[in-house]
C-alpha cells in the first residue's frame, strides 16, 4: 500500500505531519519540528502544510526533504491551504485575502491574489476556480 491519508498533528510544543495507508494502517511521521501545523494538502509527489499564521512547507510524499515554499511574512493568519497543478493557495484571514504562490517555491508569493475576502478561513480549488 502507499500513503493515502495525511494529517497535521499539534503536540504542544511542536507539531508534525503524518501519513497512513487508506485502511489506516502504517501511520508514519513524515515531518517533525513544526511550530503549529494546521492545514495539509497533497499531490502525487509532495505533502504540503501550513503552520498557523506561519510558513507553508512541503516534503516528499513519503517523508524527507522538507523545505519552506512560502515564508510567514506572506501568510497573515493562515490556517488552511489548497493546491492545484501549479500553485498553493492560502487564507490570509488577518489580511482579508486569499494568497497564491508557486508550488516549487520560486517567484514572489502574492498574498493578495484575491483581495477583499473578509476573514477567510477555508479555501478549495479545482482546475477552473478558487472557492
Amino acid at each position: 500500500m502507499s500513503l493515502a491519508l495525511f494529517w497535521a498533528r499539534v503536540d504542544y510544543p511542536g507539531g508534525t505531519v503524518w501519513g497512513a495507508n487508506a485502511d489506516g494502517s502504517g501511520a508514519t511521521q513524515l515531518v517533525a519540528g513544526l511550530a503549529n501545523p494546521s492545514g495539509v494538502a497533497v499531490d502525487q509527489s509532495y505533502v504540503y502544510w501550513v503552520e498557523y499564521g506561519g510558513p507553508i512547507g512541503r516534503a516528499n510524499i513519503g517523508g524527507g526533504y522538507p523545505m519552506t515554499i512560502v515564508t510567514g511574512a506572506y501568510t497573515n493568519g493562515s490556517s488552511t491551504i489548497a493546491i492545484d497543478s501549479s500553485y498553493v493557495y492560502w487564507c490570509n484571514s488577518g489580511g482579508n485575502s486569499i494568497g497564491r504562490a508557486s508550488l516549487n517555491g520560486t517567484g514572489t508569493p502574492d498574498p493578495s491574489f484575491i483581495p477583499g475576502a473578509e476573514r477567510p478561513v477555508g479555501v478549495a480549488v479545482d482546475s477552473v476556480s478558487v472557492y
